[in-house]
């Protein structure tokens, strides 16, 4: 699942329950985004980075996933597809994409949260960021016309209303 690739001295590093070997969860769409951009990185467990609910260490949070990328760590996992978009070049255009991409990436963290519940209402509300796409015809994509670390957040959203037995 990882990329292994020794071409890379500082691979990103994702945090994940055991290192994600048998669950995904929540790093899911990190974990497409970084396959898809064929970027190099390995997966560890949480306790690789000396994580505890209540550790000193500043930035690493209440729960996986982490990521360390450049030497620092951020947690979070609306944070982390940010970061991640920013750094491999899925990032929105302008402002006003970006606080929506951030917006989008929150509401599929609390449809997660929710574990199916209200997963009609939640399919409804990322229609209609599909929707408000001027340029959706020429790629399909949710805000503009190249992909964003938003899309995958959906094709998360999408994957789960299946899981849930819910209509898209």
């Amino acid at each position: 699942m990882a990329s292994q690739a020794e071409s890379s001295a500082n691979p990103i590093e994702v945090f994940y329950h055991g290192a994600a070997a048998a669950f995904t969860g929540r790093a899911e769409s990190l974990l497409t985004m970084l396959s898809y951009s064929g970027a190099d990185y390995v997966l560890k467990t949480p306790q690789e980075v000396g994580w505890r609910s209540d550790s000193p260490e500043p930035f690493v949070g209440m729960g996986p996933p982490f990521l360390r990328v450049d030497g620092y760590l951020v947690s979070q996992r609306g944070a982390c597809m940010a970061t991640l978009g920013k750094k491999l070049g899925f990032y929105p255009k302008t402002a006003a994409d970006e606080a929506h991409a951030l917006q989008l990436t929150m509401n599929v963290t609390d449809m997660m949260a929710e574990k199916g519940q209200r997963q009609a209402m939640w399919n409804n509300i990322f229609e209609s960021f599909l929707a408000a796409n001027p340029d959706r015809a020429n790629g399909g994509f949710v805000f503009g016309s190249s992909i964003t670390y938003a899309d995958f957040d959906v094709l998360l959203a999408t994957c789960l209303s299946k899981v849930f037995k819910v209509e898209v």
